[in-house]
């Protein structure tokens, strides 16, 4: 299954594994699903790994700037790329920044869009973009099904 997860889903899920997007996060790590990235979320969160409250946060649990370069280069080799050049999105997100995410979907096919609390995201009505909370929940359901 592929999966489109949110920058700020990525973010919460590696700072906070005991809450969903923890728990969503942790089963990409176990491969239960493909993640699926395109260049722009890539520079998008790396930006957002050196912000000093994003940074604090990560501090407080031990985590090294050098941790998070680590990550982000795993991060680098374990998703699958999307190329979102030219890709035409059936409806455009109230926030422009958004775009590419809906992009990243629509040409991975991915069965999957993850935003958090977003609901410009969430309110656009296209099938495949749930909340984390709803994610978290289908996979446990397979967990038991």
């Amino acid at each position: 299954m592929k999966v489109v997860l949110d920058t700020n889903v990525l973010v919460s899920g590696i700072a906070r594994a005991t809450w969903a997007p923890g728990r969503v996060f942790d089963a990409w790590c176990a491969g239960r699903f493909e993640l699926v990235m395109a260049d722009a979320q890539s520079v998008e969160l790396r930006r957002v790994l050196t912000y000093p409250k994003v940074r604090s946060l990560f501090a407080r649990d031990g985590v090294t700037p050098a941790m998070l370069d680590e990550l982000l280069e795993i991060l680098r080799f374990k998703t699958m790329p999307v190329t979102t050049d030219g890709v035409v999105v059936p409806v455009l997100p109230p926030d422009p920044g958004d775009v590419y995410l809906i992009q990243a979907f629509v040409a991975s096919q991915a069965e999957f869009l993850v935003s958090g609390d977003r609901r410009d995201l969430l309110a656009l009505g296209l099938p495949g973009i749930i909340g984390v909370a709803e994610f978290d929940r289908r996979l446990s359901a397979l967990d038991f099904g």
